[in-house]
């Protein structure tokens, strides 16, 4: 399983450079007061990790980013294998515009002379003492196994690629698989240990691809609803399916059967109840009190022709049915109804991570306990201005409180501080120390201690 240990800003809008801080493996949560960019932080790690650095193609950003993953088994199938680590960091650079003469047409001028950013991301593993450093950029790839060059190419990509780090993976692993059976003995090297990278530290990050910051309103929700899509194609030749779905789908096998799609035939809508989604639906047919709950996908388009068929599903739609046999739609849920479904949904898509702004807006405190339950053993980083989620945090050590909190501060800066930086950063020994003494004793909530300390 993955998680995010530590996170160092040289550049990313105004955060002040230099900002460095550790997270601990399980929950996590972000510190301070409205606009001291703890929206920001979330959605840049989401965005790096799995999500689409599309956004921020127009920044200047440098980060890097440490991360461990679980132990993979080593070259003697009998070892248990090591931890796997990963150091990665990635910029967006300014290049300078072009200077062109005057006479050239003004609007013209404009636009090529606006500075235009390349993107690049250095992934460096180590999977059972064997180092990987994969180096990516527009029209660019490098992959080096114990030091030693495998590959060094121009790539076909786009020259405003802007990969976050599972994309960069997945390419590593594509290269490296393209190279293993050639006879030298770097190469044998690569065949040798391309396994354990591949089962360690590749596979885990295919799931990250669904990662996205689950916000303080609907907007996933209404995001999941409208763009959740499976494609299914038809072989009439080889009278086989083969399905392909939106990275919004839970990450389950989601089943259909053949004959459903036989001459002429096809469901209008595709549907999965609670008995088939436990770790999704369950929940929410417990939560809510329900009878049962169905999740469906109706046909949006499709197209015919004599070698394959294609159906395509879109519009994710819910339905429930209350105790009593009547039946509800997901609109007609509760504001806080639709954040816990939005919720268990996201934590379906994610099974390593967790990145939460706001997670008890509109939730009642057994829900807020439930959400927290349901997390499991996944990494969390959160934020909360509600109390009532510190609570659910328990610490061992003054350590471990120090890891598991981020303050994130607004101060003045510049020789006269005309200007604001955003400062992120762990608690110190001392402010961990005098939390944890505080903590221990007993007598007040988690909130208010952290209050007392002016840490909140």
């Amino acid at each position: 399983m993955p998680s995010l240990r530590r996170v160092k800003i040289h550049q990313l809008r105004n955060v002040r450079p230099g900002c460095e801080f550790r997270l601990h493996r399980g929950l996590n949560l972000l510190l301070g007061r409205n606009g001291t960019g703890k929206t920001t932080l979330l959605q840049w790690l989401a965005d790096a990790l799995g999500g689409n650095l599309d956004r921020w193609r127009e920044e200047p950003y440098h980060v890097e980013v440490d991360m461990d993953f679980a132990a993979v088994q080593g070259d003697d199938d009998d070892s248990d294998g090591e931890p796997a680590t990963m150091h990665i960091e990635l910029r967006n650079e300014r290049l300078p515009g072009l200077d062109l003469p005057e006479q050239i047409d003004a609007n013209y001028r404009a636009q090529v002379a606006k500075p235009s950013f390349r993107s690049s991301c250095t992934a460096t593993a180590i999977v059972n003492q064997h180092q990987y450093r994969f180096h990516a950029e527009p029209m660019r790839r490098t992959l080096e196994v114990d030091k030693a060059v495998i590959l060094d190419t121009a790539s076909q990509g786009s020259p405003l690629w802007t990969g976050n780090i599972a994309t960069v993976l997945i390419e590593m692993s594509i290269e490296l698989s393209q190279v293993i059976d050639e006879p030298s003995s770097i190469h044998m090297l690569a065949q040798r240990v391309d396994a354990a990278l591949f089962q360690g530290v590749v596979i885990p990050f295919v799931e990250l691809l669904k990662m996205t910051r689950f916000d303080e309103s609907l907007e996933f929700f209404r995001w999941v609803v409208n763009e959740a899509s499976l494609y299914i194609e038809k072989d009439q030749r080889q009278q086989s399916l083969s399905m392909s779905h939106s990275s919004l789908l839970p990450r389950r096998e989601i089943p259909f059967r053949l004959h459903d799609f036989g001459p002429g035939a096809y469901p209008n809508e595709l549907s999965w109840n609670d008995k088939e989604f436990k770790a999704f639906l369950a929940p929410v047919v417990r939560f809510f009190r329900l009878r049962d709950a169905v999740m469906i996908l109706p046909l949006q388009d499709k197209q015919i022709t004599d070698a394959v068929d294609v159906y395509i599903y879109k519009g994710l739609r819910f339905l429930f049915t209350r105790r009593d046999g009547s039946i509800i739609g997901h609109d007609k849920l509760s504001y806080g109804q639709q954040r816990l479904l939005a919720f268990l949904y996201y934590l379906d898509l994610n099974p390593h991570i967790v990145i939460v702004d706001e997670l008890v807006n509109g939730l009642h405190h057994a829900w807020i306990t439930a959400c927290m339950e349901q997390i499991g053993d996944r990494q969390g980083i959160l934020t909360s201005q509600n109390p009532l989620l510190l609570d659910h945090l328990s610490f061992d050590s003054a350590d471990e409180m120090k890891h598991r909190f981020v303050l994130c501060r607004s101060e003045p800066a510049g020789k006269h501080g005309e200007r604001e930086e955003l400062v992120w950063r762990n608690p110190s020994e001392r402010e961990a120390e005098i939390f944890f003494r505080a903590y221990d004793a007993g007598i007040q909530h988690v909130g208010e201690i952290l209050v007392d300390q002016g840490l909140w």
